[in-house]
């Protein structure tokens, strides 16, 4: 498969791995929701490696509330 993200064959037992980059240019505009929506309909794991602002209400609680996960899909 293009980019060696995923196994030859999904028969095999392996999951299949992908990897999405969501970005934008500015507040507001559905990062955080889309993180959220990816994370809930594919079983992925979120990661946001770099994060300003403020403290509180960080972008990593409400994609874990959004999507309904734990602490385990959700690195750091």
């Amino acid at each position: 498969m293009p980019g060696g993200n995923a196994s030859a064959d999904p028969r095999d037992g392996k999951r299949m791995r992908h990897h999405f980059f969501v970005t934008g240019t500015d507040t507001g505009v559905g990062k955080t929701v889309l993180s959220a929506l990816l994370c809930a309909a594919l079983d992925a794991v979120y990661w946001k490696p770099i994060q300003t602002g403020t403290l509180e209400g960080s972008d990593r609680v409400t994609v874990m509330r959004l999507a309904g996960i734990g602490t385990d899909r959700n690195a750091r």
